[in-house]
């Protein structure tokens, strides 16, 4: 397992072997860790609208009921678990859009994952973990005004 028990969750969920849990996160197969983050994707989605379903169904016809980014601002604000997994999946997805602009060699879409995800980092985790993504981000986003001709 590792620290944050991610292995022992694919293991209780049947989704992997320990072995093969190991090799998600050593990224030894791209392909099977991509799909990996697509499920957890839209796990962690089909699960939030589940929620705010649910929730909407409780209000009855007589409230108001919050729009979608409304409610995950105040679950956000209230449950930090429910912030966790908000955070978890707005990086999930800002890895695999990273992954895609790796894929199409889609260079503006490049800079822009990778900021979400040096946001999310800097805004989720704290800035230890985020060092040295902001300079390589400069580096992209200076890249132009250094070699004009090949943009």
């Amino acid at each position: 397992l590792d620290s944050s028990g991610r292995t022992g969750a694919l293991m209780q969920a049947n989704v992997a072997t320990p072995s093969t849990a190991n090799s998600f996160l050593r990224v030894t197969h791209v392909t099977r860790t991509r799909r990996v983050h697509k499920v957890t994707a839209s796990s962690l989605y089909h699960l939030l609208q589940n929620s705010y379903l649910a929730y909407c169904s409780s209000l009855g016809e007589e409230h108001n009921q919050m729009s979608l980014e409304d409610w995950y601002s105040s679950r956000a604000e209230l449950y930090t678990q429910f912030k966790f997994w908000l955070l978890i999946l707005q990086l999930e997805l800002a890895v695999l859009v990273y992954v895609r602009t790796i894929r199409e060699r889609y260079f503006k879409l490049y800079v822009d994952a990778l900021t979400e995800i040096n946001c999310s980092l800097v805004l989720g985790v704290g800035p230890h973990y985020a060092r040295w993504l902001p300079v390589h981000l400069r580096d992209m986003v200076s890249l132009k005004d250094v070699h004009p001709k090949r943009f």
